[in-house]
């Protein structure tokens, strides 16, 4: 399975960690950073790779979903993302008609 993260040679460039020298980090993260905010593909192939990682690199990548906000989207609690639907569900606009706007009164 192809992944945006993972060259042809099998490199993730999502590994490594700050402060293991025996790991080091293969991609700034600053670049990880830009990456996940102008490509899509990178975003969704993010959620794909995570599972894989080290333990101490998945907190690097939560350590930066900490720190930059926009991130938060990458990995979304799934509670969350069903209240949003319902929200959109339940404040749709009601659409009436008759004179009595829907309310059933005088039939």
């Amino acid at each position: 399975m192809a992944n945006w993260w993972i060259a042809e040679g099998g490199i993730n460039y999502l590994t490594g960690t700050h402060t293991d020298p025996t790991n080091p980090v293969k991609l700034p993260d600053e670049y990880l950073i830009d990456f996940l905010r102008n490509i899509p593909q990178a975003r969704q192939d993010l959620n794909l790779a995570y599972p894989d990682l080290l333990p101490a690199e998945k907190d690097r990548i939560l350590e930066l979903i900490a720190l930059h906000p926009f991130l938060k989207f990458l990995r979304p609690d799934p509670q969350n993302v069903e209240d949003d639907f319902q929200h959109r569900l339940n404040t749709q606009g009601i659409y009436t008609t008759g004179p009595s706007g829907g309310k059933r009164f005088g039939n």
